[in-house]
């Protein structure tokens, strides 16, 4: 229930206008992301706090990973709504 709860808060929170500038981030897999960036430049900006990267890391997992999960959060936790969305949709889908 607690969970719920949270996922409808995250929602509210979005369409309250926590929106900032629209994203636009090119999903990652093991192979670079699309542009030829290797995944583990990604994940060394990622885990400097940069938000695009953290973003494109989070997609390069499957959904509803924990992995996933721990990336969508760290940008979400940088008022990222995208980022914000998807760990909404993550706890309230499971």
């Amino acid at each position: 229930m607690k969970t719920h709860r949270l996922a409808w808060l995250l929602f509210l929170v979005l369409l309250a206008g926590g929106c900032g500038k629209k994203e636009t981030v090119s999903s990652a897999t093991s192979n670079g992301n699309g542009n030829g960036v290797p995944i583990e430049k990604i994940k060394s900006k990622a885990e400097a706090g940069d938000i695009d990267s953290e973003l494109q890391l989070a997609m390069a997992y499957p959904s509803g990973s924990v992995e996933a999960l721990k990336w969508w959060r760290k940008a979400a936790e940088q008022n990222n709504a995208r980022a914000q969305n998807h760990l909404a949709a993550s706890y309230y889908y499971g």
